[in-house]
């Protein structure tokens, strides 16, 4: 069954988690959003969330989303506060 990893970046608490094809939430962490940093500690945060989701998972997965609420910029690939 494919399972995919799911990261979330919020205003105030980013999340990561493994779920499969039908929607169950096999593993989820989550931590609130540093509110100062640059996009070097922001990534870094994220992929600390990916990672301990997915080793609690333990397992590969076969795919991954990111969520980013608010407005962007997609042509200059920016997320605005």
């Amino acid at each position: 069954m494919p399972t995919l990893l799911g990261i979330d970046l919020g205003g105030t608490k980013s999340a990561a988690l493994v779920g499969n094809e039908h929607g169950e939430v096999l593993v989820r962490v989550s931590a609130p959003t540093p509110a100062d940093g640059d996009d070097i500690e922001l990534s870094t945060f994220l992929r600390g969330l990916a990672q301990d989701a997915l080793t609690q998972f333990g397992g590969r997965v076969d795919g991954c989303g990111v969520s980013v609420g608010g407005p962007t910029d997609a042509a200059r690939g920016m997320v605005f506060a």
